[in-house]
């Protein structure tokens, strides 16, 4: 059985199939592990928009790598993991609702109309557009009647 050589030292056969460090280099230190704590708080706010299975896959590791993230189970997480959670967190965090009204947005400013083509209600979206980050847009639908209003704010 063929193993990558270490990625620290490049002497030794690392010590699982997957590459890194050697089991020395892992008792060592050398790995230059980073510290997960701040890197926990990135994903549990992006798990409040995706699923552990996805955020996985868009992180290039496996889905209890993220649940161990998650839960505090490990205290010190991959260089390259850590850098993979910030090239996610730093892009704006999309969900398929905020999409849908986007996209709805373009043909129509009406919240009622836009309700009623994502068959939902004004107060069920205002909510969403909150939790999102997305004020304005939460305001637009918290009263109907002030689309007017922001609809001029907006074209001026």
């Amino acid at each position: 059985m063929n193993r990558p050589l270490c990625t620290v030292c490049g002497l030794a056969a690392a010590h699982n199939q997957q590459g890194g460090p050697c089991l020395a280099c892992y008792r060592e230190g050398c790995s230059q592990m980073v510290d997960a704590a701040p890197y926990r708080a990135m994903v549990r706010r992006m798990l409040r928009h995706t699923t552990a299975t996805d955020l996985a896959e868009m992180l290039g590791c496996s889905r209890q790598a993220v649940k161990n993230l998650q839960y505090g189970r490990v205290t010190r997480i991959r260089p390259s993991l850590a850098a993979a959670i910030d090239a996610v967190a730093s892009q704006p965090p999309s969900c398929a609702v905020c999409d849908d009204v986007d996209t709805v947005l373009i043909t129509s400013r009406d919240p009622q109309v836009i309700s009623k083509r994502l068959n939902t209600t004004t107060v069920a979206l205002s909510r969403h557009m909150y939790r999102c980050g997305r004020p304005d847009l939460g305001r637009l639908f918290a009263r109907p009647s002030t689309f007017t209003r922001y609809h001029e704010r907006t074209s001026a």
